[in-house]
This record gives C-alpha cells, structure tokens and sequence, in this order.
C-alpha cells in the first residue's frame, strides 16, 4: 500500500485488544484502519485485522500499521488490562521513533445500538468494506448470532471523521474496485 494512496483523505486506527477467555472461545483482538474520503464523506475500512494475538503481538502490529498509514488517531480500548496495553503501546511506539497518537476511549453505550448504528451508513454506501475482509464481512452478515463482534465493534469506532491535522492522506481510489457497499448482507436475525 505505502505511498501509492496519498491525496483526498486521511487514515484513523481503531484497535480492541481483547485477551478474553483463555482458549478457543477467547475474544480476538481487533485492528482497523479507515481511509476517511473529505470530499465525498466514504470511509473505505483499508484494513480489518481480526485474529487472536498476544498483547506483545497486538502492540507489534498497531506499531506496523501505524508505519503504514500514518494514522491521525488511534482509539484503543482501554477497559482492564486495556489500559495497560495502551501505555505499553504509547512508550514502545515512541521508543521505535513510530509514535502512535492513540487516544484510550472506554464504551458507555449499548453494544448492540452501536452496531446497529453502522447499517444505515453501510447501506448508503458510506462505509465500505473490502470483499477480503470475510472476517468483519462475517460478523456483520450473523449479527447478532456471530460467535465473536470485535470486528463489528471496532467499525463503530473507526466511522467517525478525522480532525483535520499532518498526516498521510488517502488516495483510496486504488480500493475503489474492490469496495463494494454491504447493501447484500442481511443479518441473520431479520427474519425471525
């Protein structure tokens, strides 16, 4: 990706790093990227890292993205252990000379409203998702039934718009071809 998607928007992070439960029904951990277009209000979600990881992987890998993308914001969630996390993440950053400008944000909303929140902007085609991110994709179609929502969960976050400040600009007309609005996916739960 690098430098290829430089001129109309701007890139914000949205990270849950979740341990859960040890084992297989553990929570993953969530890492999302947005390119926010100012001119045409789409977020294209560029990246959607669902997977379980170790907190030292978690903080690697934001590091990575933050290398990438040069994101405004991070928002990292910073409930329990989280808000460990988010200060080890914050000092190795600024050790590695890739300081992530992550701001600690803890839900006080309903879960469920601020998925459902995300439906009207999907159907309009403001948030799109790329056809490789099955994970999110997924979660999305089988909400609520869905064995996991950390993906959903991050998406809420990573809508809102970033404050204009430096950072790397988003050409994301590279992606345009693989967005598709999510108008098709249904939610298992409609019908019954």
């Amino acid at each position: 990706m690098g430098e290829s998607h430089l001129t109309t928007g701007s890139f914000t992070g949205r990270a849950t790093p979740s341990l859960g439960k040890a084992g297989a029904s553990r929570d993953p951990s969530a890492l999302l990227v947005g390119g926010f277009n100012r001119l045409t209000g789409i977020l294209d979600v560029v990246e959607a890292q669902i997977k379980k990881r170790l907190p030292d992987r978690i903080i690697e890998d934001v590091i990575a993205l933050q290398r990438e993308y040069r994101c405004l914001v991070w928002a990292v969630e910073a409930v329990q252990f989280q808000a460990f996390l988010f200060s080890e993440l914050v000092r190795r950053s600024a050790i590695l000379g890739v300081p992530v400008p992550a701001r600690p944000v803890t839900p006080h909303t309903d879960k469920i409203l601020r998925i459902e929140s995300l439906q009207p902007h999907i159907k309009n085609g403001l948030i799109r998702l790329h056809p490789s991110q099955t994970t999110l994709i997924e979660q999305l179609r089988h909400f609520p039934k869905a064995d996991h929502d950390d993906g959903r969960m991050r998406c809420t976050c990573s809508g809102s718009s970033p404050q204009a400040a430096p950072g790397k600009r988003a050409d994301l007309s590279a992606y345009r071809a693989g967005h598709r609005p999510l108008m098709t996916i249904t939610r298992a739960h409609q019908d019954g």
